[in-house]
């Protein structure tokens, strides 16, 4: 009925998976990011903002000035080869369990450790996140109803601060005297 596809940073994977299910990819869901937008992002951005300018097929390193313009590439050819038949996914960062980049949960660890917790940037900062179950559940409803288009999975406006994460973290795992310190 549907195939989702985490998994693919280059345009040779999506094609390769294209190829091997063949009329079998069903709703074709793709995960893409919000790196797909160039820069600078004003807030209220949105699925039509400009994007990066596409990587082309045959980069073969993820690197941080590669990463936006691969994703690009992938969700050019999925919309090539899915058409209407696709969703793309972008998020911000996806936490949850098995998280291998280990954003969210270092945060939570070096805060339970307790003293002073150096914090980057301001308490101000924006930040939004989505839970892995709470996209994963989306995107289930997403393929029951089929929907097709390109989505954020992201908050309609950040209003969340880095700050307030941080804090809320030291109430619920800072032993007595964790401080942040920005």
């Amino acid at each position: 009925d549907a195939t989702i596809d985490v998994s693919a940073y280059f345009p040779h994977q999506v094609r390769s998976l294209a190829a091997a299910l063949g009329d079998r990819a069903g709703h074709y869901v793709y995960v893409s990011t919000v790196s797909v937008y160039d820069k600078p992002l004003t807030r209220g951005y949105d699925e039509s903002s400009p994007q990066l300018a596409p990587a082309s097929e045959d980069v073969d390193e993820i690197t941080n000035d590669t990463y936006g313009p691969l994703k690009v590439t992938c969700e050019q050819v999925a919309t090539e080869l899915f058409g209407d038949d696709l969703t793309i996914i972008r998020p911000t960062y996806v936490i949850g369990p098995w998280d291998y980049t280990r954003r969210f949960t270092s945060w939570v660890e070096r805060i339970a450790a307790g003293g002073e917790v150096l914090a980057p940037g301001g308490p101000n900062d924006p930040t939004q996140m989505i839970d892995a179950r709470d996209m994963g559940d989306w995107i289930i409803g997403l393929i029951e109803s089929h929907t097709c288009g390109v989505f954020h999975a992201v908050s309609p406006s950040s209003t969340y601060t880095f700050g307030e994460l941080l804090s809320d973290v030291v109430v619920a795992v800072g032993p007595p005297g964790t401080t942040l310190t920005w």
